[in-house]
């Protein structure tokens, strides 16, 4: 018998809370992200609960996620290495590293030492940054080692499935894509595993990680990048099926493709103008706040310009060359206002006036 959703091999015990998760790590062009779904089984209910919440200790940002048999032993390890890292001197990812392995070992062998053996079997995802070092790495735990992301990796309920649709989407096996790019193949890659796992569901949280900081991406714009996930997987489906169509009419398929084609191009421009809109509003909120986070990423082509119009519309462009050579002018005039006076050979310093 075929079975529509995939399931555990076995029952498991009820009442415990079950960090039965996926949960995604990739390591990108620009940077990395992790991803984890959130929800979490409590015998025979799921539940919603946030596994993926970075916090800031010592000279460390962390980011770090489990799977497991027990969901409070995955957060119990969790606050201990928080704990952990308060007040120290630690500053380089070398010295978290092993302080984090050392730490997960003693929790594993005295804290959980009472579970039984199959609740003491975690496996984490772990993104720090080095305040300090303004660097950040990614790691995943074979034990009680941590092992550095190569490109990609998932933890916990990481069938074939999910890996096999991972390769395939990178244009070669030693390239990395960017962020802007990766987040849709997380979210591709999580919308397939909530419609075929029982345990993977809810909202997908995902951290940005980058040598200047982590950001959490709002749910909200998730929301929206997930919608335009599943708008084009319907789009190229239609025409990966009428490709290999020789019944189709020359006539007939070129009609599909060029409807293919302005249906990409109008869902474009709409989605531009849509982050466009979002991207100024973030813009906007730093003024007067330099301690607004603003985008962990370009999310619009770099140098674009963002017209916000009289009908609420926004309307994105490349600058013109003029307009290029006019900020460019301004820059260097706000640079000079900066430096001040320069005193050249007709102007003394101060220091041969008061010699004078």
């Amino acid at each position: 018998m075929i079975q529509s959703r995939i399931g555990p091999p076995k029952p498991w015990g009820s009442g415990k809370k079950k960090r039965v998760t996926l949960i995604a790590g990739f390591r990108c062009s620009d940077g990395a992200i992790i991803c984890a779904d959130s929800q979490e089984t409590a015998g025979p209910y799921r539940v919603k609960v946030d596994k993926l919440t970075p916090f800031t200790s010592g000279n460390f940002q962390v980011a770090i996620a489990g799977s497991g048999m027990d969901g409070d032993l995955i957060d119990g390890f969790v606050q201990r290495l928080e704990d952990g890292l308060k007040g120290s001197s630690m500053e380089t990812l070398d010295e978290f590293r092993d302080f984090t392995r050392l730490e997960l070992s003693d929790f594993i062998n005295s804290e959980a030492a009472t579970y039984p053996a199959v609740s003491r079997k975690m496996h984490f995802l772990v993104c720090a940054r080095s305040i300090i070092g303004a660097a950040f790495e990614i790691w995943r735990t074979a034990g009680t080692r941590l092992i550095r992301v190569p490109r990609s990796v998932l933890v916990g309920w990481n069938e074939e499935l999910y890996k096999n649709e991972i390769e395939r989407s990178y244009p070669g096996k030693s390239v990395t894509l960017p962020i802007s790019q990766t987040i849709f193949l997380a979210l591709r890659i999580f919308a397939l595993a909530k419609s075929t796992a029982n345990y993977v569901g809810g909202q997908t949280t995902v951290v940005v990680a980058r040598d200047n900081g982590l950001w959490v991406e709002s749910p909200e714009w998730i929301e929206k990048l997930e919608e335009r996930v599943s708008v084009f997987d319907n789009q190229f489906r239609n025409l990966m099926v009428a490709c290999p169509d020789t019944s189709i009419s020359a006539e007939g398929f070129l009609k599909q493709a060029t409807e293919f084609q302005d249906t990409l191009i109008h869902l474009r421009a709409e989605y531009l103008a849509e982050t466009a809109a979002i991207v100024l509003q973030n813009a906007l909120q730093r003024i007067g706040n330099p301690d607004f986070p603003g985008d962990a990423y370009p999310r619009i082509p770099p140098g674009s310009v963002i017209t916000r119009m009289g009908d609420g519309s926004t309307i994105v462009r490349t600058p013109t060359p003029e307009e290029i050579a006019n900020l460019r002018m301004l820059r260097e005039s706000v640079e000079r206002e900066k430096m001040g006076p320069i005193a050249g050979p007709d102007q003394p310093g101060d220091e041969q006036k008061k010699g004078s």
